[in-house]
């Protein structure tokens, strides 16, 4: 199976950046290709990445329109399925094999791992599981369902800005996915919640509600 890795990335660090490509490089499926979308701010020494990459204006909606950019070239180039990897994160070496030994269903969703800010494992994360909600980072989908993919654009960015994967996974229709087991996508993650909820102090600069936490019993 031919398959598509998209990032999309803003104003990440090479040494964040270089994670994330040396994860889709290590892939124990080999047949990958990492399509980097610059969302305005591109690296100059991206060449040396050895992954594909493009350059679009910047558009301000947390990568859904590089998503979407990506995916489309991807289509056109008759890749088999196509999967998200933000920039600030990271695939198990064997992510794509294992989405796609559970691919009985044209949609693929595999749990995360939370991450604190340093890479250190916070705990596999509860939220994203594949019923209620799916990460972005989560998924493999099938050349069969790549009409969902258009979900990534054409919304109101004012109204729905910051909420494109709810959108995208609200969207989806279900009888067309399936869940692999394995938490194969490591996440960074820079949300209080997700600390509070195993009883550990949010770093400095947590966000809560969309606001950095600067104030309160966690400053």
């Amino acid at each position: 199976m031919k398959v598509a890795v998209i990032t999309p990335y803003y104003k990440e660090d090479e040494v964040t950046i270089l994670r994330c490509v040396n994860s889709v490089k290590a892939q124990t499926h080999k047949d990958v290709t990492h399509l980097l979308v610059a969302d305005g701010y591109p690296h100059f020494n991206h060449a040396a990445w050895g992954v594909e990459h493009m350059i679009i204006p910047n558009c301000g909606d947390f990568g859904d329109t590089p998503r979407a950019i990506g995916a489309a070239i991807a289509s056109t180039r008759e890749f088999d399925a196509i999967a998200f990897l933000d920039a600030d994160n990271w695939y198990e070496p064997d992510h794509i094999e294992e989405a796609i030994k559970h691919m009985s269903k044209p949609i693929v969703t595999t749990g995360r791992n939370l991450r604190r800010v340093d890479g250190s494992l916070l705990a596999p994360c509860p939220e994203s599981d594949g019923i209620n909600f799916c990460d972005t980072n989560c998924y493999l989908i099938h050349r069969n369902a790549f009409a969902v993919l258009g979900a990534w654009t054409f919304k109101e960015k004012k109204k729905y800005g910051g909420m494109g994967d709810r959108l995208f996974w609200h969207g989806l229709p279900k009888e067309h996915v399936v869940r692999s087991p394995k938490y194969t996508v490591n996440y960074t993650t820079t949300y209080a919640v997700h600390y509070l909820f195993f009883n550990e102090k949010p770093p400095q600069g947590s966000k809560l509600n969309g606001l950095p936490v600067s104030h309160g019993p966690y400053a």
